[in-house]
């Protein structure tokens, strides 16, 4: 009984134990930011994915915004403002704006923000946009290919991508590559492809590509993403955009990471061992006790027939 008691003891306290240390297994880092952190900020962000946060400015201006308080990490997608009409010999398409990722962006001071206009012919290319220092190109308009020497082309994109070089007309290039034909105008670039962040601008479907080019024709339908070129019976090129996004640094603690279920699985592992030692001692030291009883007994044994023995030998004499 006494073995079996003891064996109850010892599983009682090593479930104990792990009663102990299953909170500390649980503790991982927090998790992402709730929609709640998101909308607290001024202009109202909203949440993109998981944790993320996302404010746009897509109207032409100059914007200044204060960081939101405990950001971990910001960045952003900055598109130029689209390249105009222009009709020189033949219709010419505006490029369009160039698409550049800033991979962090100060939130120690206030966020300068400028969003890039779009320009009809008469201006030689769109508006840059910005964030503090970091800065998007606008597209080039029609016969602007960034020098002063111009071509009959479609406007070059604001990142050099070239237009479609004729003397009919063209399209113009986009932030994605140089004209395709006479009648399309390059491709533009999606902010997740420009980013190649994953956690903070993951590939999503429908995304749109930002500062293609012009097209070419009569009956075309303008391009509506922002940094678009003008097409080539158009005038004005679409005005620019500027997206920040982020994810918090202090936030509920909802999640875990691998590094802490490594630290609680130790901890607990460690508390096991302890343990284990300490009730294996506390065995030893009762099966010594049993031990010296069990010496003492035989003794007292051998000692009464000693003298029982002895006691007979003299009753013979």
């Amino acid at each position: 009984m006494e073995k079996l008691s003891t064996h109850r003891r010892n599983v009682a306290a090593f479930a104990g134990l792990g009663l102990i240390a299953t909170p500390l297994v649980a503790l991982g880092n927090p998790a992402f930011a709730s929609t709640e952190d998101c909308t607290a900020v001024d202009p109202s962000a909203t949440e993109v994915s998981a944790g993320v946060c996302e404010i746009q400015f897509v109207e032409a201006g100059d914007f200044s915004i204060a960081a939101p308080s405990g950001v971990a990490k910001m960045s952003a997608v900055l598109v130029g403002g689209g390249g105009g009409h222009s009709s020189y010999n033949g219709e010419y398409a505006g490029g369009g704006g160039s698409v550049v990722y800033v991979a962090s962006v100060n939130t120690s001071a206030p966020i300068e923000v400028t969003v890039g206009e779009g320009v009809d012919g008469a201006v030689d290319a769109g508006g840059a946009s910005s964030v503090n220092s970091d800065e998007a190109a606008g597209g080039f308009s029609g016969n602007r290919d960034g020098t002063t020497t111009g071509c009959m082309c479609g406007g070059y994109s604001g990142n050099g991508n070239a237009g479609w070089l004729s003397d009919e007309g063209g399209a113009g290039g986009g932030a994605g590559g140089s004209a395709i034909d006479i009648a399309t105008g390059g491709l533009g670039r999606t902010a997740s492809a420009v980013a190649n962040d994953a956690e903070m601008w993951p590939a999503l479907p429908g995304e749109p590509a930002y500062g293609p080019g012009g097209l070419f024709g009569v009956t075309v339908t303008p391009v509506e993403t922002a940094g678009a070129g003008a097409p080539s019976d158009g005038s004005v090129g679409n005005d620019g955009l500027v997206i920040l996004r982020w994810t918090y640094a202090g936030l509920a603690n909802t999640g875990l990471t691998t590094w802490n279920i490594a630290l609680g699985a130790m901890f607990a592992a460690g508390l096991f061992f302890v343990a284990f030692g300490s009730l294996s001692a506390r065995n030893k030291l009762r099966f010594a006790g049993s031990r010296e009883r069990l010496v003492g007994l035989l003794k007292d044994a051998n000692d009464r027939l000693t003298r029982e023995d002895s006691s007979r030998r003299d009753d013979v004499s």
